[in-house]
């Protein structure tokens, strides 16, 4: 084969390489890296944001430092992250601040804005960390777990006989006593009841297959938790104005998953789970 064309291929398979790492090295300013938390000092950019800071800023080839310097992830999980660009034009020295976006917290693939040093620069840098600020205040928001709404159920079993039937086999297994309507556990109840009928009602095959089958409880149990995190949400308890921390107890449980809690916690919607699932069968072998 052609010495030209072999040339020509292996120059072609080092841009694919190029472009699929998708990643460009930091060129890091000794001057700076003592302001880079340690974090960060692996972090790279892409390629394309790397080229496009050296022909936005620069001429193409010139010497120039990528230094990141703080990172930040906002309420939606997109990781916006401080930059230090700097740059030496013969004997000018200019430097200037990017935030970039990204999906995770190595690569930024996304540029946010950019603000230079130059003319005021005190001032012009102090108005871009309060741009930036704008984010890390948004990032420590806290963001309530998804919950489906309430859904509308229509099913074998009333939905006060369900709630009846809930806060009976509590009382039985934990001795809570039995809940008053307008209370905050007579609501919680509700909910776990009304999300857990409609569990049972989506999977009626495997309640009337199996009401004991394990993985039916756990589907079940799952929707009771989500019920409960909805009135924990939503519902409020006059008892918040003298116990706040009864509250923020509650949205904490309310804001881990199913799977994530403890087994002790996982067995209280079991026990509605279980009381529910045998009722609905009972009702549906008649």
């Amino acid at each position: 084969m052609d010495e030209r064309v072999l040339r020509e291929l292996q120059r072609r398979k080092i841009a694919r390489l190029e472009k699929s790492s998708g990643r460009l090295d930091l060129w890091v300013m000794y001057t700076r890296t003592i302001l880079t938390p340690r974090s960060l000092k692996g972090f790279n950019v892409s390629r394309s944001i790397g080229k496009m800071i050296q022909y936005r800023y620069t001429q193409e080839g010139s010497s120039v430092s990528i230094v990141p310097l703080e990172q930040v992830e906002s309420e939606k999980g997109e990781f916006y992250t401080l930059l230090a660009t700097e740059y030496h034009d013969g004997d000018r020295f200019d430097p200037m601040y990017v935030i970039l976006k990204g999906d995770d917290q190595e690569l930024g693939d996304t540029f946010v804005m950019n603000f230079s040093y130059s003319n005021n620069g005190e001032a012009k840098a102090k108005n871009y960390l309060q741009h930036f600020n704008m984010y890390k205040k948004a990032s420590t928001r806290k963001v309530a777990r998804s919950i489906p709404k309430p859904p509308r159920y229509r099913g074998a079993i009333d939905l006060l006989r369900a709630i009846s039937i809930s806060d009976r086999a509590l009382d039985s297994k934990y001795g809570y006593g039995l809940s008053k309507p307008n209370t905050f556990g007579y609501e919680a109840n509700m909910y776990s009841s009304l999300y857990a009928l409609n569990a049972i009602q989506e999977n009626i095959d495997l309640v009337m297959a199996n009401p004991n089958d394990v993985e039916l409880i756990e589907i079940v149990s799952d929707a009771v938790h989500d019920g409960w995190s909805w009135a924990a949400y939503n519902v409020d308890d006059p008892r918040y104005k003298t116990q706040p921390e009864k509250k923020a107890n509650r949205i904490a449980l309310a804001d881990a998953s199913y799977r994530s809690l403890s087994e002790g916690e996982k067995e209280k919607d079991r026990v509605i789970a279980r009381a529910l699932i045998d009722t609905y069968y009972m009702a549906h072998k008649r």
